[in-house]
């Protein structure tokens, strides 16, 4: 059977052959069969390829107006069929609006950019002039520049984000000049440039290559029907899913429901062990560059989607990875190799000798070598570079390790936690899919005990005693031969759009832009700090503001730590019906075609041609917008920039790597690798946003994560971290609650969910997490954070204090730590001490703005304003949402005598949490000041409706109405306020209000 009998043939790419000369018959093409077939294949409407005025996104606008524009280009260059051009040239004047208006979102992709523009200049060349209405000029100028931004921006060859402007050869204009030289060098070894026939056959015209002649000529030999392919068969496998494609299309499933969903639970079964194999690999890597947090999220991953006791053995192996850094230090001190300086720099930076792991990492005497371990080498220097306050040198060492490494989530963490972290769908894109494939693929899996290069992030260079238990309690590495996978197909540049009724095809070859990696559900793993090798500093996760009583205010005193409302009760107006924090994520099920069920994979399995990318491109800003529905992802692969490797397409036909008792094949490692970075895609972003303070935002793209991975601890404690800085206390409980049930052995985020329990003063629940912590893990230090949060609750400083100060022994990277410890220091009244505790939590994180809240407090109480307003603007330009930074800062402008912003900012702090009484309180106040009173009487009669048994927003309404001569009213409030029982500075207060009564304000002030 001709397996090119069930792949649509492309009118571009088969007009493009029929557009060579035949070189021994003057007049005549070289492949008169693919001539024939384009007179032979144009609609009755007038145009050739797929389109469809009812806008299904199986067909494709663009496509089909480039090649209707190349067909008549042909069709005139041989000076036959003058009707069938006519025909086309009617249906462009009439379409020509609805096609270019087919493109997803709006925006043109960067393929039909090059490819139109080049197609009208090409059909003026042969004297065939092309009429577009008048409502499309713009469109097509707007087209035309386009692609000239693109020919000045990108570079001929350049693979890494882009297919390379070198495969739209036959596009490019004549004053782009390319040399015979340029074309030949990027030649695949099987002749063809890029795998794309149009560009290949113009290779030929413009070299005579007979490289090219000959892939040209294979092409149409090959295929019976004269019309060229757009993509190739590749195994057995993928015959068979062809064939259930032919049969969707024919509407013929219902006859063969059993043997389809037989075929496509086989090939999701085989994707699935392809993911696995991915996922242990990549666990197994980070043992070995000793980065747990990384090997252990990975793992949870695993864990989840595959779950079985081999892999829990290596989760737990994970856990229990022993670091003995003193060891390591003494025992590799003055070596020279690059594995071990590496691990050397390791030891240092366990040891905080930050300075010899530099020396270590970066040679003094080769100014210009290579890190060692590639990806793990920069990540380490990263983090040394971030921790000496050198902000620039750290986000280009982690950016360097991501681009080397797309799973080193380590790096991606810490670029968020520096602000820096571009978006997720750029780091786990395109180039991500093809660097893996690249590793998994191209390379094979190194065996144990064969050398690894360094440069790969994934391999060790040279080996070491030091090998830990667990690697060996996982599946065995993959036995990487020379044997290469064969994966080849022929893109087009014309995308082909598949409906959700069909699955698309499989192919080989992918190029480096490529259909949607979009995730059907990967594995979650639960990430532990504590006993990580390379261990960056937890986050800071604020806790909003801790607001204190202000000097001369009438504020209920809850102290300096956290954030409460203005009548001392964070949760008394939270939503008593707080919904269940589990479960938000939508199911990765399988996606139905027509009656029966097809296999998300199947929607999966890959068509991939020049001009279709998984990101919507966009030719003006050079950025995509990720398309998120599934049932169009596919996978890519191709040329990519990895350090290692041969750059040319693989190209041997049938090759695998086994592994585990089952062989992956390049179909199931695209669909893996498409799965994972869909997965990390939602991960990266959601932890992104959140630590962009953009809380609301995260929560909804964690609540798009499937269930399995939503409902494990790292996701839920992050939820819980997420609801904690929106000050959601209740919602914020219920998450790290349920965190807490479903890994009660993982520390992460539990001293955030101790500030939790302080806020809602659940002293018991918080005493009992405490002692939980510590009998868990003594030697971590949320676990001593929970502690001194227990004893701050009950008012006890000292103790609390020493508590905080022994989780800063434990991690004197851990800033929240230092923050907590300034909190109890204020209130000790200790200010000096203090002041150095938060400065120290801002040399370790200068994004952790509580620390900067606290030091404007400090000011703000020491009633040094400008120092105070200044620290509370480092706080806000952090975190511009929290309304209670807003509320301190509209204070201290208002002690500077900056009434009117004052008001202004209190009025953005109301806007951003209505919830809030503070900003509303100190808006009366200012407004008091400014001497409006009726309005700040007004102010205040709403606020009452809110807390009315606040006894600060009586005494303040006493104030005015004593201000306005109204004794009996100021009398009847003051009297209000007492009975409220305020505290006892308070009641001082409030006591000589009432006694200075009926004394005028003017000679009160006097006195």
């Amino acid at each position: 059977m001709d397996s090119c009998s069930f792949l649509s043939s492309s009118p571009y790419d088969t007009a493009w052959l029929a557009m060579i000369p035949n070189p021994r018959r003057h007049g005549h093409p070289m492949f008169e069969g693919c001539l024939n077939w384009v007179v032979h294949n144009q609609n009755e409407e007038g145009f050739w390829g797929d389109y469809d005025r009812d806008g299904h996104e199986m067909y494709d606008g663009g496509e089909c107006l480039a090649s209707t524009l190349v067909c008549m280009t042909v069709l005139k260059k041989w000076h036959i069929g003058s009707p069938l051009i006519e025909k086309g040239l009617k249906f462009i004047h009439e379409n020509a609006e609805l096609l270019l208006s087919k493109n997803k979102h709006g925006k043109v992709p960067r393929w039909i950019s090059i490819i139109l523009p080049g197609m009208v200049d090409l059909a003026r060349t042969v004297g065939l002039e092309v009429i577009f209405p008048e409502s499309t000029e713009r469109a097509i100028a707007d087209l035309f520049s386009n692609r000239q931004r693109i020919l000045e921006r990108e570079e001929l060859g350049d693979k890494n984000q882009y297919y390379p402007l070198l495969s739209y050869l036959e596009a490019l204009p004549p004053t782009y000049k390319i040399s015979h030289e340029t074309i030949l060098k990027h030649l695949d070894s099987d002749g063809s440039l890029f795998q794309s026939p149009s560009a290949t056959s113009s290779a030929y015209l413009a070299t005579g290559n007979e490289e090219c002649l000959a892939y040209l000529q294979s092409l149409a030999l090959n295929c019976a029907s004269n019309g060229v392919p757009t993509l190739y068969i590749v195994d057995d496998e993928l015959t068979k899913l062809s064939m259930v494609y032919q049969l969707v299309r024919l509407g013929l499933t219902e006859y063969f429901d059993q043997e389809k969903d037989e075929i496509l639970a086989q090939i999701y079964r085989a994707a699935a062990a392809a993911m696995e194999a991915i996922l242990a690999e990549c666990v197994q890597s980070s043992l070995r560059h000793f980065m747990d947090r990384n090997a252990i999220f990975m793992c949870e991953r695993l864990c989840a989607q595959f779950p079985s006791e081999v892999n829990l053995q290596l989760l737990a192996g994970c856990y229990l990875h022993n670091n003995q850094a003193y060891c390591a230090y003494h025992i590799l001190k003055g070596t020279q190799m690059p594995q071990s300086r590496y691990l050397f720099a390791v030891s240092c930076f366990q040891m905080d000798l930050l300075k010899e792991a530099e020396a270590a990492l970066c040679n003094a005497n080769e100014p210009g070598a290579e890190v060692p371990n590639g990806a793990a080498g920069h990540y380490l220097l990263g983090l040394i570079y971030r921790y000496t306050d050198r902000k620039r040198g750290a986000i280009h060492h982690l950016k360097q390790a991501l681009s080397i490494d797309p799973l080193l989530w380590s790096a991606y963490e810490e670029l968020c936690a520096l602000g820096s972290a571009e978006e997720a769908a750029a780091v786990f894109g395109e180039a991500a899919a093809i660097c893996i494939h690249k590793q998994y693929l191209h390379n094979g899996f190194a065996p144990p005990n064969a050398h690894m290069s360094c440069n790969n992030t994934r391999d060790l260079a040279g080996s070491y005693h030091g090998s830990i238990a667990s690697s060996q309690v996982a599946s065995q590495p993959l036995n990487g031969g020379s044997a290469q996978l064969s994966l080849y197909n022929t893109p087009s540049p014309l995308a082909t759009q598949l409906s959700g009724a069909a699955p698309p095809l499989p192919c080989r070859n992918l190029l480096p832009n490529g259909p949607n990696l979009s995730a059907f559900g990967a594995d979650s793993s639960q990430r532990s700090t504590v006993n990580s090798t390379i261990q960056a500093p937890r986050r800071k996760f604020v806790d909003e503001g801790k607001l204190r009583k202000i000097s001369g205010r009438l504020f209920s005193d809850s102290g300096p730590r956290r954030s409460t409302r203005l009548a001392g009760d964070a949760g008394a107006n939270a939503s008593t019906n707080a919904t269940s924090v589990a479960g938000n994520g939508p199911s990765n099920s399988s996606k139905y075609l027509g009656n029966s069920k097809l296999s998300s994979v199947a929607l999966r399995a890959v068509t991939v041609r020049k001009g279709q990318s998984w990101a919507n491109e966009n030719s003006d800003e050079g950025v995509r917008n990720e398309v998120s529905d599934d049932s169009r992802s596919s996978s890519t692969l191709g040329n990519c920039s990895c350090p290692s490797g041969d750059n040319r397409s693989l190209d041997q036909e049938g090759a695998s790597v086994p592994f585990t008792g089952s062989v992956l094949t390049s179909t199931r490692v695209l669909t893996g690798t498409a799965e994972l970075l869909g997965l990390l895609r939602l991960f990266g972003e959601a932890y992104r946003l959140s630590c962009l303070n953009r809380c609301q935002d995260a929560l909804d793209v964690y609540s798009r994560l499937p269930h399995k991975h939503y409902n494990t601890g790292w996701v839920l404690s992050q939820v819980g971290k997420a609801y904690f800085e929106l000050v959601d206390y209740m919602e914020a409980d219920q998450a790290f609650n349920l965190a807490r049930r479903t890994t009660p052995y993982s520390l992460e985020g539990m001293d955030i969910y101790s500030t939790v329990l302080y806020h809602l003063k659940e002293d018991m629940k918080l005493s009992y997490l405490a002692q939980e912590l510590i009998a868990t893990d003594r030697l971590a230090p949320q676990s001593w954070c929970a502690m001194g949060n227990c004893y701050s609750l009950q008012k006890d400083h000292e103790t609390a204090l020493k508590n905080f100060q022994r989780a800063v022994q434990l991690d004197s990277k851990f800033a929240y730590a230092h923050t907590l410890c300034g909190h109890e220091f204020v209130s000790l009244e200790d200010f000096e001490h203090g002041i150095k505790s938060y400065q120290t939590a801002l040399r370790i994180d200068a994004r952790h703005y509580n620390a900067w809240y606290g030091l404007g407090m400090v000011y703000l109480r020491q009633e040094k304003f400008e120092f105070s307003e200044h620290h509370f603007r480092m706080a806000f330009k952090i975190n511009p949402c929290s309304s209670v930074i807003m509320s301190y800062l509209g204070t201290a402008l208002h002690a500077l005598k900056r009434s009117e912003e004052a008001l202004m900012i209190m009025e953005k702090a109301i806007l951003a949490d209505r919830k809030n009484p503070l900003p509303v309180y100190q808006k009366a106040n200012i407004l008091m000041s400014l001497e409006k009173l009726d309005k700040a009487l007004e102010v205040l009669e709403e606020l009452k409706e809110y807390a009315p048994r606040e006894s600060s927003i009586y005494a303040l309404m006493g104030k005015i109405y004593k201000s306005q001569n109204m004794h009996s009213q100021a009398m009847l409030h003051f009297g209000l306020a007492l009975d409220l029982k305020p505290s006892a500075t308070d009641v001082a207060t409030i006591k000589a209000a009432i006694e200075k009564l009926h004394v005028p304000d003017e000679t009160e002030d006097s006195l």
